[in-house]
């Protein structure tokens, strides 16, 4: 699996500008259902056999919320 081709700048696709599996799933589970880090880490843990470290998670939902911020 090409690495550059599934995970682009910022954690998007650079083919389809889609969210990678990491920031869907924090979108997903911590800023829509409200759901804490331990549970994303254990959902990436089992739909994808993903090991995500929780301080890796943080950091990325604290750029998203960045981002966001500077948006709007």
């Amino acid at each position: 699996m090409d690495f550059d081709l599934l995970f682009g700048y910022f954690g998007e696709n650079l083919e389809t500008m889609e969210p990678d599996l990491i920031s869907a799933a924090l979108r997903e589970l911590v800023l829509r259902d409200g759901k804490s880090l331990k549970e994303v880490q254990q959902y990436l843990r089992m739909k994808y056999r993903l090991e995500a470290d929780e301080l890796v998670l943080k950091r990325r939902l604290e750029k998203m919320l960045q981002a966001e911020k500077a948006v709007a």
